[in-house]
Order: structure tokens, then C-alpha cells, then sequence
């Protein structure tokens, strides 16, 4: 540690209430910081770090899956065109003769698009309702990601007159689709990256994760000089924020996910968010990073102290009230508005991801792809260690579909179906005749891990869609929580 006697600086008596107020102004909470780490400017998908089919397989990049699982979205994109066009009036009838508007958000590498293109394009050569559907569906992507925008319209060429690629942000489609309305909108493997908190619960009390990094005197030198930032006064500021963390130390309300390495002789320079994200402009700009220049620490402040959270707890009073670690999603409201504001009416929203209903839900974050992580796990396989190495790591969390349902409730969308992703392509529909019979059951094993929720503005209750072999309906955290203390009682 740097201590005050080698340094002046004006010490700061802190109470806890005070030294939360400070916190949550220098540090950002878990869910922003591993958020930003993933699509901030200096993100793991934003800078194009992430090799989706390379080293980073996707349920969308594995050629063993991917056509099964284009021939699923088209098949129900197909419907959905289907039913609009038996269900509109003849002027929405000539309006969608002429254009049939579907949006994917979060598309990678573009591998997703071109395959459902594809299977539709063939189909339209045996099946003249096909050929119809082809001739006028636009597809659109939105993309925050400016690299994988890149390979993305490198991708899609030879559907160049069909797909429309814009880079922008999904929880704002208003702003990127003035006057265009979707009729179908879907996501794969995309919710699970949205911002998620990591609150602990205990005795009644919630407390929330910040995110509080570090970088090496001796390691960071040259990317402190890079960044511009003045060392002098980085050390005044660690005196300051080690004043505040003895406080947090008192309380027990400081733990490291990743500790700096002892052996190493890791000096710490506190940081906050900012300072962070100047160092870390520079730090991804290497192959290879030093991973022994930073280090992440947490402190744990009263959710009082963050009102979107607080909020989140006053709407969604079933959350909590179990002990422990819990990771709400923020993310997925602001998401749900988004969609509404550019769906048709009886468009659809399509979300596939891993993850389970609220009753299941009990997974922290999970990383994949870095050399930090094969350090930290021994392999490459999902481990939980976001903080190994800072944009150069892939983190999500498991999708809690109960709560993506309730809050499509929320902005007025109802559940059409929630089940395993293979019910998507049900066994006697057309589309199977032009499929490979010997990879299905590979798809099919592969897929049942991930979930599909499909929703829609079309209906003003929950009921099944003919386009599935069934329905499961996607209970709220209230129903559920219910059904759990009434079998307890019994």
C-alpha cells in the first residue's frame, strides 16, 4: 500500500453513509462496469476482440447447428408473415406485399442473417408461397458494435438488396427507426449480456456491488504516461479512496473476485471508473496484455444508494427475499420499451439465450474466451471470474425469463409460447424436407439447453400460437413465489 507519510493528501474522516454517497460517484456498480467491459467504446464486441466461429463459438457460428437453427427462425418468420397476411385489412395486405420488415438485434458476425436468407431463398424455389414471402421481406439489423458492423456488411453481400445494417443502440430503436415498424424482432444470445447487478441479501438488508479497480505502480507505469494521466495526482486520490475503503473493510463490505497476486508484489493504484477507462483505452490496444496490471475489487453499498435498483426492488417485490447472492437484470425493461416502440401491431418478439424461469434462477456471471480465463479455470470452459481480464473476456449472466415476460407485460406484450428452442421448428413443418436428417439430432441436443420466449402486442391475454407444437406459459416471480410458499405450507 501507498502510504500517506511518502504522500500528502488532506485526510477525509468517513462515516459508512458518507463513504457510500462518495462510492457510487467514483465507482461503478458491477452490472456498468462488466456492461461497459462488454459494449462500452472499449468493449470486448465493440473493439472486435471477440472471434465469433474461431475461437468463440456461438449457437449461431457452429455449421453443425447453424442450419437447423435458421430453419427454425424461418420457419417462424414465415408464419408470422402467414398470419399477418390472412389476419390484415387490404390496405395493410398491400403494404406488407411490398415489404415485410424483421429486425435482429445483436447479429455478430452476421452468420444468423445469411443462413435464414438462405433456407428462405431455397424454399422459394419448391413452395410459391415461399417465393411470395422471399420477394418482400427486409431484413434489418441493429448493431452497437462498429467492428462486427464491419464484418457484418462483409457477411450479408450477396443479400445486399434485402439487408439493411444499421450501428446504433437496441435499447433506442425509436431514434434509428423513425418511421419503419418491424412485425418480428429476435435476438440470440444477446439478453444475457444486458446490465445485471449483483445484490447479496442478508437478514433483510440488500447491498450492491461496486466495482473498484486497480492497476500496479510498476506494471501500469507506461500505460499511465500513454493515457496521459497525471501519477502524482492518481496516488493523492488512492490515499483518499483507501481512507474511504478502511471504512467499507470495517464494515465487511469489501471482497475481491480476483485479488492482486501477493507474489508479484502487486502495488495498488486505486482508480475510479473514469481513470479506469482511460488506462483501459490504451490497455486494448494490445494482443497480448499484461494481465498483472490490473485488479478489480468491490465494495458493497445499501441499494438506497442506487434508485434504478431501489426501483427495480418497489416493482418487483418477490425478488430478495431469499438469502444470498441474487443478479437482477436492468437491462431488460428499457430493451422491452425499445421493441414496442417500432413493433407492429401482432408483431413478434423472439428471444433465444440460456436461462430459466425466476424459481431456477440462481446463477452468478459467466465468462468465456480469454487467456485469464483458461489461467483462472484450467480450460476454456464457462467459469465465473469476470474480473481475470478486463475487455479481452466474454461475461454474461443466465437470462431470467419470468422476468423477461413480466416486463414485456409491462409495456404491453403477452406471452405466445416459452419452451425448449427446438420446439421452434416443429417435426412435420416443410421447411425439415431440405434439412440434413443426420445433424438434427446433434441440433437437437445442443439446442434444449437454450430456452425461446415468443411475445407479441397482438392479443390482450396469454394463450398458445398454432405456429408451436405447444405452449408453457412463462409464470411471473409473483405467481411463482406463491406456488413455492403454498407448497411449503402443505
Amino acid at each position: 500500500m501507498i502510504s500517506a507519510r511518502e504522500h500528502e493528501a488532506k485526510e477525509v474522516t468517513y462515516t459508512l453513509k458518507t463513504a457510500s454517497e462518495a462510492a457510487v460517484k467514483i465507482w461503478p456498480t458491477n452490472g456498468d462496469f462488466y456492461f461497459d467491459l462488454q459494449l462500452g467504446p472499449t468493449g470486448f464486441y465493440t473493439t472486435g476482440k471477440v472471434k465469433f466461429g474461431d475461437t468463440f463459438l456461438t449457437l449461431a457460428s457452429i455449421p453443425a447447428y447453424s442450419e437447423y437453427l435458421a430453419a427454425s427462425f424461418a420457419h417462424q418468420l414465415f408464419s408470422v408473415w402467414k398470419e399477418h397476411s390472412e389476419k390484415s385489412s387490404s390496405e395493410e395486405k398491400a403494404a406488407e406485399r411490398s415489404q415485410f420488415n424483421v429486425l435482429e438485434c445483436g447479429a455478430g458476425n452476421g452468420d444468423l442473417c445469411v443462413n435464414i436468407l438462405a433456407v428462405i431463398s431455397r424454399m422459394s424455389a419448391s413452395f410459391p408461397q415461399w417465393a411470395d414471402f422471399f420477394s418482400v421481406i427486409q431484413y434489418h439489423i441493429v448493431e452497437i458494435s462498429p467492428a462486427l458492423v464491419d464484418r457484418q456488411r462483409e457477411k450479408t453481400e450477396r443479400f445486399n438488396e434485402k439487408v439493411h445494417i444499421h450501428q446504433g443502440d437496441a435499447t433506442n430503436l425509436a431514434a434509428i427507426f423513425p418511421e419503419e415498424k418491424m412485425s418480428a424482432v429476435f435476438s440470440v444470445e444477446l439478453v444475457d449480456m444486458f446490465r445485471v447487478e449483483e445484490v447479496e441479501v442478508n437478514g433483510g438488508s440488500k447491498v450492491l456491488g461496486l466495482a473498484v479497480p486497480m492497476i500496479d505502480l510498476i506494471a501500469g507505469e507506461p500505460y499511465i504516461k500513454e493515457a496521459g494521466l497525471d501519477l502524482k495526482e492518481l496516488i493523492r486520490k488512492t490515499i483518499e479512496y483507501q481512507n474511504m475503503l478502511d471504512v467499507f473493510n470495517q464494515n465487511k463490505a469489501i471482497y475481491f473476485k480476483t485479488p492482486p497476486d501477493e507474489e508479484q508484489s502487486f502495488t495498488p493504484i486505486y482508480l475510479s471508473g473514469e481513470d479506469f477507462f482511460k488506462l483501459h483505452k490504451v490497455y486494448v490496444r494490445e494482443n497480448d496484455p499484461n494481465q498483472k496490471v490490473f485488479a478489480i475489487g468491490h465494495a458493497q453499498v445499501d441499494i438506497s444508494f442506487c434508485p434504478p435498483l431501489a426501483d427495480f426492488f418497489k416493482r418487483h417485490p418477490h425478488y430478495g427475499k431469499s438469502e444470498g447472492l441474487i443478479y437482477p437484470c436492468l437491462g431488460i425493461l428499457p430493451f422491452m420499451q425499445s421493441v414496442k416502440s417500432v413493433l407492429t401491431a401482432g408483431g413478434h418478439v423472439i428471444t433465444v439465450d440460456y436461462g430459466e424461469t425466476f424459481t431456477e434462477m440462481g446463477w452468478g456471471y459467466t465468462t468465456f474466451g480469454s487467456t485469464a480465463a483458461k489461467a483462472a479455470h484450467g480450460n476454456t470452459k464457462p467459469g465465473n471470474n469476470p474480473d481475470a481480464d478486463p475487455g479481452f473476456i466474454d461475461i454474461t449472466t443466465h437470462v431470467d425469463y419470468s422476468l423477461v415476460a413480466d416486463s414485456g407485460r409491462e409495456v404491453g406484450l403477452s406471452v405466445l409460447h416459452y419452451g425448449e428452442l427446438p420446439q421452434m421448428l416443429p417435426p412435420n413443418a416443410d421447411i425439415n424436407k431440405m434439412l440434413t436428417p443426420s445433424d438434427r439430432n446433434s441440433y437437437v441436443d445442443r439446442a434444449r439447453n437454450f430456452k425461446v420466449l415468443v411475445q407479441t402486442n397482438a392479443i390482450a391475454a396469454d394463450s398458445p400460437t398454432r405456429f408451436f407444437g405447444g405452449s408453457k406459459k412463462v409464470y411471473s416471480a409473483e405467481v411463482i413465489e406463491e406456488k413455492k410458499q403454498k407448497n411449503m405450507r402443505k
